[in-house]
């Protein structure tokens, strides 16, 4: 490598080491981290969610109207704000996973190697990503997308302090379960949320914003790869700022118009699409659709959607190559060759493994 390369790593692996040292705190400091995470994120979702249920009504939303008028529809950039705060626990998905390799030392040294350890790390996480989709699917039609969202937050917060404050590689193993979980089911309710508050002009950029926020946590995950001195709970501990920042940013976000319609608070989802969409025809025919669909009483349950897609022969063959395209995905783990590659550039003759990460 260049001198000047050389140069630039030394000049920042000093801090960054002594940083990762800083981070890795005692045995009785992590557990007060996780005792703390435990009781104090449960009171943030607890408070984040009142006045989302049913007793609103839509009250809140009239009685706005009636004495401030109806607001000003945001901007465009207002609503690309709020589709990166639903966005944002999709950092953490791509960042996790781009860590695998590089926290397998760590985890070796305090935990004891052994063959199968790559193996465990990487398939818990792949099985939480699946069952987290799975069960997403049933709940934000129960409780909402907002009390979702802020839920899937609270869940990285804590699976973050479970994996920082591991006393075992069961518990970190436990950790990156429930990340995977809620990683899982992140991924799949941003662009559903996305897809229902956004106008149609800017539909398509909101709904990428999930690929877009996972790209970045992978390249935040392989960026701190070039540090070898920080090790899996250092990793954690910066990994906690993303859900801690949407759960703080979660207020700027409103319930989805087309949830709030099929619980009957269609004058609420009529303020709502309003304020995103600057259209005044597009709000009004997409508000009288809503409207119509919850005059008609039909709200169906996701388990019966399912089962009418999967009682279609025409429906089925179109979900079944993509379906066995994904499961091969999972089974195969991707993030596993990463340190596969690792291992082979170290046997050719690579003599830092700093460097090959980087």
């Amino acid at each position: 490598a260049p001198a000047s390369l050389l140069q630039a790593r030394l000049h920042w692996e000093v801090p960054v080491g002594a940083f990762a040292a800083a981070v890795a705190p005692h045995h009785a400091a992590r557990s007060a981290l996780l005792l703390a995470s435990l009781v104090l994120i449960p009171m943030i979702v607890l408070v984040s969610t009142q006045g989302n249920g049913q007793q609103a009504k839509g009250s809140k939303y009239r009685t706005f109207i009636a004495t401030q008028g109806r607001p000003e529809a945001f901007a465009t950039w207002q609503v690309v704000v709020r589709g990166l705060v639903i966005s944002a626990p999709c950092v953490c998905s791509g960042y996790n996973i781009a860590l695998l390799s590089a926290e397998l030392p760590s985890l070796e040294a305090e935990f004891g190697g052994h063959s199968s350890m790559l193996g465990w790390v990487a398939a818990t996480y792949c099985a939480g990503c699946i069952a987290g989709s799975l069960v997403e699917a049933f709940l934000v039609e129960q409780h909402g997308r907002l009390r979702m969202h802020r839920w899937l937050s609270a869940g990285l917060y804590l699976a973050q302090a479970l994996m920082l404050a591991a006393p075992t590689f069961g518990a970190f193993l436990l950790g990156r379960f429930l990340m995977g979980a809620a990683c899982g089911a992140a991924c799949s309710l941003a662009p559903l949320y996305t897809a229902e508050i956004s106008p149609k002009d800017i539909r398509g950029l909101l709904v990428s914003l999930t690929e877009w926020t996972t790209v970045c946590g992978l390249i935040i995950g392989y960026a701190l790869t070039v540090f070898p001195g920080m090790t899996f709970r250092g990793h954690a501990l910066i990994g906690i700022l993303c859900p801690l920042a949407a759960l703080l940013l979660a207020p700027l976000l409103s319930e989805s118009p087309r949830w709030l319609a099929q619980q009957g608070r269609v004058e609420e989802a009529r303020g709502i699409l309003e304020l995103y969409v600057q259209d005044p025809d597009e709000a009004a025919q997409t508000a009288l659709s809503l409207g119509a669909k919850a005059g008609t009483g039909t709200s169906p349950h996701p388990g019966d959607q399912i089962s009418r897609l999967l009682c279609d022969a025409a429906q089925r063959s179109r979900l079944f190559w993509p379906a066995c395209l994904m499961a091969f995905e999972e089974m195969v783990g991707t993030e596993v060759s990463d340190d596969y590659c690792m291992r082979f550039l170290g046997e050719a003759g690579f003599p830092s493994r700093s460097l090959i990460t980087s």
